[in-house]
Order: structure tokens, then sequence, then C-alpha cells
């Protein structure tokens, strides 16, 4: 368990807020952070580490979609969720393989009812030759803009006499020059 408080003070940045140091706020009030295994029984002091490398990314996406949903022109629209209409669908087929068919694809729907927040965003496009403003194939291959590539499982090639490669867990990262935008895509959490 991890429990983080920030503080949005008057003209501060997203970034300002998410990197809140306490110390240099209110320096004789707080110490160190703790961090406590409740398995274990053992309590010992934490430094930041652990927050600024994957916990960072998700506070980041968190923060931006509370302040987004307190916005006044937060963009909330109740859907009814499709799974209803789509077992319907299934019950009236005849064949039974295409009614278990789409039973099957139903079943990765939700049942409940939801709320779509931003829908009118639409997908991100990036086009690198006219961010740019350069001919098509000038860039190479690399970005013009920056973005936030999720984590992944990659495997890693072992030599020949090992049976089976090895799955290594590569982090959230940033992806683009330093100087270029930051792009945030909206992501759905299930």
């Amino acid at each position: 368990m991890q429990a983080r408080s920030l503080f949005l003070g008057d003209n501060w940045t997203l970034e300002q807020s998410l990197k809140t140091d306490w110390e240099s706020l209110e320096p004789d009030e707080i110490g160190s952070g703790m961090t406590i295994d409740v398995n274990g029984s053992s309590v010992a002091k934490v430094d930041d580490k652990s927050f600024y490398t994957d916990g960072l990314l998700f506070y980041r996406i968190v923060l931006n979609a509370v302040l987004y949903l307190s916005s006044e022109q937060a963009e909330v629209a109740k859907q009814a969720n499709p799974r209803n209409a789509m077992e319907e669908k299934a019950r009236a087929k005849k064949n039974p393989a295409k009614k278990s068919s789409a039973f099957q694809v139903a079943g990765k729907y939700s049942s409940l009812d939801y709320h779509e927040v931003g829908g009118s965003v639409g997908q991100i496009v990036i086009d690198k030759d006219r961010a740019a403003g350069t001919n098509s194939g000038q860039m190479g291959n690399k970005p013009s803009v920056r973005f936030m590539v999720r984590g992944h499982w990659r495997r890693k090639p072992q030599p020949v006499e090992m049976d089976s490669p090895v799955l290594i867990w590569v982090r959230p990262y940033f992806k683009g020059p330093e100087i270029a935008a930051l792009i945030n895509k909206p992501y759905l959490a299930k």
C-alpha cells in the first residue's frame, strides 16, 4: 500500500504538484516516508525511488482524470452497456456454433452501464512529418512528439543450451525528444 499527499499551490503546474517536497514546505513537521509490511509486521523508512518510476506515471493519470472531471468543461455521457443487445442477437441465431461464438464475443463486455469521459476527443494520431513541417521521409524513424510507452513484457533471448526465453518487465517510459510537446493519451481502465 502506498499513500501520497499532494499540494496544489496557486499557479503550480501538474509536475510541481506531483513532486511535492513536503520537507521544504513544512520542514519542522515532516520526516522521511514510511512503508508498512502488513504480512511481515515490519515498518521501515523508504525513499521516493519507487514513486518516481511507475508510481509517478500512475498518479499523473489519476490526477489528470480528477482535474478533468472537476473542471467546468468536463464531457461526461452516460452509456448503456452493449452486452445485453449482443446477447439478444446471440439467442436469435439458429446455428449452435455461431450462437456460441456470439456469446463469447458478448462475454468480453461488462454487463454494467458506464460513463464515457471525453468522448469527443477521439483518437490521437501522431503524424511526425506534418508536426515537424518537413516532407515525407526526411525525419527517419525519430518521433517529433513525446509520449508515454506503457509497461510491457519482453522475451529476453537466451543461449542455445537453455530451454526457454526469460520474460522481463519493461517499465513505462517516455519516448521522443525531451523538448517536444508531451501527448497525454486516454487509457481505458477496466
